[in-house]
């Protein structure tokens, strides 16, 4: 990372986690508010660099490419945006950004996901800065805008979903424990 570009940017990079794209590969609704947000923090000026999330895991349709590609519609250069597409889960969000980032000498990353999804992000991200020093990075969240389409009854489901991922011990993970053995591909 340019070291000139820190005094005109808080961010080295903005980090939009992935969400499943529709079954025709567009995004779907919580896809498109993290993209939107992702958008509307790199063109305030947050960060020159936005890394799009996600595998093809739910539909068959690569999450990172369809992102990308929305950004790219709504106006984001192709040199702004970097597609992590290998991970499958939050996790491997997190970790295969923070490979990501650790490439390109970036140090300061704003991540980007939904409302429910903040404290789990936080917790893995702390984690990877304690049993992995040789990817950490400084981060600070945002929590996109929920969808329009999302009712009162499904925001309520999510919360819950997230209540009861929340209470589980972060090490118990299969990725994260191979993460802390430091033996990650």
């Amino acid at each position: 990372m340019d070291t000139n570009s820190k005094t005109h940017f808080p961010y080295d990079a903005i980090i939009v986690l992935g969400a499943p794209c529709t079954p025709n590969g567009r995004p779907a609704p919580e896809q498109r508010e993290r993209v939107l947000e992702g958008v509307r923090q790199f063109h305030a000026g947050a960060a020159p660099l936005l890394i799009m999330c996600g595998g093809a895991v739910h539909t068959g349709f690569n999450e990172a490419e369809s992102m990308a590609h929305f950004a790219r519609e709504i106006g984001v250069p192709s040199n702004a945006i970097i597609q992590e597409n290998k991970s499958r889960i939050t996790v491997e969000n997190i970790i295969f950004s923070a490979q990501i980032l650790r490439d390109l000498g970036c140090k300061d990353a704003l991540i980007i996901s939904s409302p429910t999804h903040i404290k789990r992000i936080i917790r893995i991200t702390n984690y990877l800065n304690t049993v992995r020093p040789d990817l950490k990075f400084n981060y600070s969240t945002k929590a996109c805008p929920w969808p329009k389409e999302f009712s009162r009854f499904w925001k309520i489901l999510l919360h819950i979903n997230e209540w009861n991922l929340n209470r589980k011990p972060l090490p118990k993970h299969r990725f994260l424990r191979n993460l802390a053995a430091n033996t990650l591909s």
